[in-house]
């Protein structure tokens, strides 16, 4: 191109880069989530390096061979995930849906799927649900791996997939298949799964129509600006813990005991070290020298490395609001009060979790219906969670019984109490259900009464 040309600017300024294809983006996120979410599953397993603060020390301790850690990660991770526990879903309005929804959950064990999304949620921050039918017809709902699925938005509007993504290897190749609203595209690699460095190397194998309407794939994140786990800021303090265990055990095998020492002019070399044994130790020469000295270095204090370990710890409970008690142990007994004031940010962290799994869990119920042929709205389904609250029985009562006798309704205080709609629809059905139920038996006794009665009348010898 002539370097004089006058346009040559105009059409640099305006030049348009060639829009990337949906299997260019899905390859380009689907390599780049990889690495991410393997250290954050790393961390949580405590498979985790051990992190040196200069490459001086790192050679120094090059040749240790035993690995000492405290995986506190998984302590955070765990603690959420045991209170998003989802047992069901209620649909009050259509019986014949709530059939439907309690087989699928029945027959695809959906109390492990639901377990296997909250962990991932909780580790990386996202985790995905496929649904659809096998060739028996019957519906399949499926956890799967973050990091071999990803969904790309519509720019105009974030909350709406254009398209989703998974891959697998398979037979020496990989396959990649894209889900749209109205088709599935498989893909192939074209070398061995090793070989594949971009999306040109793979080839389209199969199409097939998508009669629903909606992507399959179900995309569970905590957050929409950006994919963060509860682990996101907790593997720098990990380091720190591992770092200052792995120099204690260090510290106790070289300098824990108290070194002693001998200064003598004269033979010292039958004196032993051990336990139980008395040292018969020579006087000094006489020639004028220094006399004989004996002593001891002081050992190393591994209470110093104790208490830097549990100043980090705090800092994983701190920054994750994990509970203290859940690291450290509790000295005397806690009051059941003191226990849920302690365990509040952590319920309160789990209810936040709740509604947003529980938005997508509706939209996949919702999705399974609509294969079974009942078009029902994600906003008529709900999620039946476990209490994330810390649950003291008694005080519990005490509160409900002090709000009714203040005058509050007694559904209004249970719903204050953590009550869903669905348990105080529950509670109607058992009242009316145990109202019909001593009417029964009040007339079952009035009749009872009456042929007694009937029977004294007609009784010749009765008074």
């Amino acid at each position: 191109m002539n370097g004089n040309d006058p346009r040559r600017w105009e059409r640099e300024t305006y030049a348009v880069a060639a829009p990337q294809t949906d299997l260019a983006r899905a390859f380009a996120a689907l390599s780049a989530k990889r690495s991410r979410i393997d250290r954050l599953f790393a961390y949580y397993d405590g498979e985790q390096p051990l992190r040196y603060s200069t490459a001086r020390l790192q050679q120094a301790f090059a040749r240790i061979d035993a690995k000492f850690s405290e995986n506190w990660c998984a302590t955070v991770v765990d603690s959420l995930v045991d209170r998003l526990a989802l047992t069901g879903f209620a649909l009050r309005t259509d019986q014949a849906a709530q059939d439907v929804l309690d087989t699928i959950w029945q027959q695809e064990h959906l109390e492990i799927e639901t377990d296997d999304v909250a962990e991932d949620v909780a580790v990386c921050g996202e985790s995905f649900v496929i649904v659809g039918r096998d060739e028996d017809g019957l519906t399949r709902v499926v956890h799967n791996d973050p990091r071999v699925c990803t969904v790309a938005y519509d720019k105009s509007n974030p909350r709406a997939p254009a398209f989703a993504a998974k891959w697998y290897d398979e037979g020496g190749q990989r396959h990649l298949t894209l889900y749209y609203t109205d088709r599935l595209e498989h893909y192939v690699s074209r070398g061995a799964t090793e070989q594949v460095q971009s999306a040109s190397g793979f080839t389209l194998e199969d199409e097939q129509a998508n009669d629903t309407g909606r992507i399959p794939v179900f995309h569970v994140r905590s957050r929409v600006r950006r994919i963060y786990g509860e682990l996101q800021n907790a593997t720098e303090p990990q380091d720190a813990v591992n770092k200052l265990i792995a120099d204690m055990m260090v510290a106790a095998e070289f300098g824990a005991f108290k070194q002693r020492y001998i200064i003598s002019q004269a033979d010292v070399s039958q004196l032993r070290n051990a336990p139980n044994e008395i040292w018969s130790i020579p006087a000094g020469d006489g020639d004028g020298s220094e006399s004989t000295q004996v002593g001891e270095f002081s050992a190393t204090e591994l209470a110093n490395f104790t208490q830097a370990v549990d100043h980090w710890a705090n800092a994983i409970a701190r920054i994750t609001r994990t509970p203290a008690h859940y690291f450290f142990a509790q000295g005397g007994n806690i009051s059941g009060d003191a226990l849920v004031a302690m365990e509040t940010p952590l319920a309160r962290k789990a209810a936040k979790y709740q509604e947003r799994l529980g938005a997508c869990w509706r939209d996949v119920a919702s999705y399974a219906l609509a294969l079974n042929g009942r078009d029902v709205p994600a906003h008529e389904i709900e999620c039946v969670w476990e209490d994330v609250r810390t649950v003291q029985p008694a005080a519990e009562a005490d509160v409900v019984g002090r709000l009714v006798a203040a005058g509050v309704p007694l559904k209004t205080a249970l719903r204050r109490g953590g009550w869903t709609e669905g348990d105080l629809s529950m509670l109607d059905e058992d009242k009316a259900a145990e109202s019909a139920s001593q009417a029964s038996l009040a007339q079952e006794m009035l009749n009872r009464a009456r042929a007694q009665f009937d029977a004294g009348r007609t009784n010749p010898l009765a008074g």
